[in-house]
């Protein structure tokens, strides 16, 4: 179930644009705020992400809009730093082991403070420690409530009442917080159910077949599974029966065409595979995964020629 919550109600000084991405089958939007100022002043929209990846690629599209879109995170350029402590940025995103250090913390208060239209938690499940994807620094952000005054926005497609009471307990939420939820029914999208048996080599065996015969032109496959168990168990498998083939090139781990994402995968492993996964002419056609992989999962439709 997708829920926004919102602390406050929004100032009518400004006017929201407010799209949370929802599958369709196809093409996923990403989450992205974008504000429409009223009265000729720039604000700005600080938007708390998980994933690296993630935030990449929605800077990436939002400047495609001439939005002014930062990220902050490991790495970063020292331009896109410089533009950030001159406050130019409309859109200001950062990761939640970065918001909370000293330095980023007092930057954001000093330099946006005053002109902040809404604080934004994407993916705010991971705040919970009934989360699968659940992080030890997202628990630290309530902190920002108290240094920031701006409407609070929480995004997740995965809010069960538990998750819903943590998010609004580590937030500070008040108790008539808004909460707004739509049935994740997607129409367009076709299931087929079939009773599985315990020979998942048999029932598989389509995968291998499909990467021992087209290497990295066969179509992207995403298989998940139930258990951190299974998730290894088939990863370990394919790789046994294909051998070199479970390659593109070289033996090397930028050139696996088979790779495995679950909750105990070390988060530069996470945004390696995303990166990769992600793109049109990925390396990575096969993923086995637990429901720990799906944040922010943006796949063009066309596959390589």
């Amino acid at each position: 179930m997708a829920s926004a919550m919102e602390d406050v109600s929004l100032d009518t000084n400004y006017d929201y644009e407010i799209t949370e991405g929802q599958l369709t089958g196809s093409k996923q939007t990403r989450h992205i705020l974008h504000h429409h100022p009223s009265k000729g002043k720039q604000f700005t929209s600080l938007v708390i992400s998980p994933l690296k990846s993630l935030m990449q690629d929605q800077v990436q599209a939002l400047r495609k809009h001439n939005i002014s879109a930062y990220a902050i995170h490991e790495g970063m350029e020292k331009t896109d730093i410089s533009a950030i402590k001159d406050g130019t940025a409309t859109v200001l995103m950062a990761s939640p082991e970065s918001v909370i250090t000293r330095h980023w913390k007092e930057l954001i208060r000093d330099t946006y403070g005053d002109k902040l239209c809404v604080v934004a938690y994407d993916e705010a499940h991971c705040i919970s420690e009934w989360g699968l994807e659940f992080r030890e620094d997202y628990q630290k952000v309530g902190i920002l409530q108290s240094l920031l005054e701006a409407p609070v926005l929480a995004l997740t497609a995965t809010a069960t009442k538990e998750i819903h009471k943590d998010i609004t307990r580590v937030l500070g939420l008040h108790e008539d917080t808004k909460v707004l939820a739509t049935l994740p029914d997607r129409p367009n999208i076709f299931v087929l159910v079939a009773k599985r048996t315990d020979n998942f080599e048999t029932e598989l065996q389509w995968v291998s077949a499909a990467v021992a015969d087209f290497s990295v032109s066969c179509k992207k496959i995403l298989i998940y599974v139930n258990s951190i168990t299974m998730c290894e168990t088939i990863y370990i498998w394919l790789h046994s029966i294909l051998g070199k083939k479970v390659y593109s090139g070289d033996v090397s781990i930028d050139t696996r065409i088979v790779e495995m994402f679950h909750a105990h995968t070390d988060l530069k492993s996470k945004e390696r595979i995303m990166s990769n996964f992600c793109q049109r002419n990925s390396s990575i056609r096969v993923l086995i995964a637990t429901i720990a992989c799906g944040m922010g999962i943006d796949i063009p439709d066309d596959i390589p020629d």
